[in-house]
């Protein structure tokens, strides 16, 4: 009833700042400017969105290899595709790792290890946004050289690169500490940690793979700019867009919905983006999102089939 419950909260959070976005900026004026979207940039943009489901593979398979763990590159392709699916229903973006977990386990991983190189990736996922967003600001944005705000980035970089060296030392803090259950929920990740974070070449791999997702995703968003007319530069958008991307991993939303268009809203709005046109954009870049996921749901049909055939086979 809990889970229900937080769910609940945070569909009424998605929903209602959608909704009061669109009421505020004038439904009919945003329909109007989303006919005029230019399709080839549209396709553009959905190609993009296909190119995301590629990178991430990429990345969890980058994973997997330092971790010594092995899966076919084409069942890597398909349950990342199925955990994209998942996210797009469920509580934050980050919803469909528990359903890749359970599928590579399904796949041959041992419980332990699947949980591993997926948490691993989502962290070293958030990592490379925290670092990329502490680096382009001030570089590639002028205009945001805003001295608390800077400050204020290069210390949740400091924070995740710290958080990251913790993890790879859990296991060897003192047992009083790892007596909480938080704690212990981490100390089975400090090894593959060390295994991952610890070898350059490893590491340089994978942030290297995370900030090539984050460009696709800003490049994305940059052609639905172009295709609404938007005057968004494609420097814009990649100093821009990862931050609305950060943001919109708060766990207070189904998938991001109604928190990312507030902060893309907002951060558009620092190059002179109308709310409207902003507005759409991320609407848009959320449609196609789940356009780009949606063949995710085929394969997790397959993968129910296939496992009801399997049953039935056994008995």
């Amino acid at each position: 009833m809990r889970r229900r419950l937080a769910f609940l909260l945070k569909a009424v959070v998605s929903v209602g700042l959608v909704a009061a976005l669109v009421v505020m900026l004038d439904p009919a004026a945003l329909w109007q400017r989303a006919r005029g979207l230019d399709p080839l940039w549209g396709l553009a943009a959905l190609g993009l969105g296909f190119g995301q489901v590629a990178i991430c593979a990429l990345r969890w398979g980058a994973v997997l290899h330092a971790l010594g763990l092995h899966l076919p590159a084409r069942g890597v392709l398909a349950l990342t595709h199925v955990g994209m699916a998942f996210s797009q229903a469920l509580p934050t973006t980050v919803g469909g790792d528990a359903v890749r977990m359970w599928l590579a386990h399904r796949k041959g991983l041992g419980p332990g290890p699947a949980v591993t190189s997926v948490a691993l990736e989502r962290l070293v996922t958030l990592l490379a946004l925290v670092l990329l967003v502490a680096l382009a600001q001030p570089v590639l944005l002028p205009a945001l050289n805003d001295a608390r705000g800077i400050v204020l980035v290069r210390l949740i970089a400091v924070a995740g690169v710290a958080g990251v060296a913790l993890v790879c030392v859990l296991d060897r803090l003192p047992a009083a500490w790892r007596r909480f259950r938080a704690v212990q929920g981490l100390v089975g990740l400090a090894a593959g940690a060390r295994r991952l974070f610890l070898h350059p070449g490893r590491a340089a791999l994978v942030l290297g793979v995370s900030v090539l997702g984050f460009v696709n995703l800003s490049l994305l968003a940059w052609a639905l700019g172009r295709g609404l007319a938007a005057g968004v530069s494609a420097a814009d958008c990649l100093v821009l867009v990862p931050p609305v991307i950060l943001v919109s991993n708060a766990p207070v939303s189904i998938a991001g919905w109604g928190v990312r268009e507030g902060a893309m809203v907002a951060a558009l709005g620092m190059v002179g983006t109308p709310a409207p046109v902003a507005l759409l954009l991320s609407l848009l870049y959320g449609a196609v999102t789940v356009l780009a996921a949606l063949p995710g749901g085929l394969v997790w049909l397959a993968v129910r089939t296939e496992k009801v055939a399997e049953s039935g086979a056994a008995s």
